[in-house]
């Protein structure tokens, strides 16, 4: 056992923070070392040994302790806007928001806007790092707005989907109802005849 105040060998840096071991002050009744850790950015903690060696020990200030892993993979999709680190890191929208909420603004901040391709919120990129909120420059569009760009938006699909390009997913409802209204619109501009009426 090594006796308080004898040199040994200093334990090895945290991975969670950068913390290096300066000096022992005591033990544990477990007999484990009590070190005072130092921190790059200034700040002086306790811990022992096992809580070093095993990642335990962090700084409050660097490293808080909450939603580290969650905190981690947000930061490593960055930058995006929330949706998009929903998907990326397989998280709930709730999830995402509080851990976005807590990290402000000491991990992150919203650096720019995004506007929705349709109706809905303007949504916020967020960026790593610390900084100031960028306030949404951004004004919401109008429902006449949004009607007319969708109509557009289905207008270029039929017109691809007639040409005989892939459909979309997204208007196969609207591609089909205009295939119908044409079929109809044919069907009626050709001469019937009694018997080519009863037979179709």
């Amino acid at each position: 056992m090594t006796a308080p105040g004898q040199r040994i060998a200093k334990p090895p840096k945290s991975p969670h923070a950068n913390l290096v071991a300066v000096e022992r002050i005591g033990t544990t009744k477990h007999k484990s070392a009590i070190w005072r850790l130092s921190c790059t950015c200034g700040q002086s903690i306790t811990a022992d040994a096992p809580a070093v060696k095993r990642g335990a020990a962090h700084c409050p200030d660097c490293n808080p302790s909450y939603g580290t892993l969650e905190a981690q993979r947000i930061l490593a999709v960055l930058p995006a806007t929330i949706p998009e680190i929903e998907k990326l890191t397989g998280m709930t929208l709730q999830t995402v928001r509080y851990r976005i909420s807590v990290m402000k603004p000491a991990q992150c901040h919203t650096g720019d806007w995004q506007r929705p391709r349709g109706s809905g919120a303007c949504q916020p990129i967020i960026f790593a790092g610390p900084g100031e909120d960028v306030p949404c420059p951004l004004e919401p569009r109008s429902n006449a707005d949004c009607k007319r760009r969708l109509r557009k938006r289905i207008q270029r699909a039929i017109k691809k989907a007639l040409a005989g390009g892939k459909e979309d997913p997204r208007y196969v409802r609207y591609i089909k109802q205009h295939i119908a209204r044409l079929t109809a619109k044919k069907t009626r501009k050709q001469p019937q005849t009694w018997l080519s009426a009863l037979l179709g």
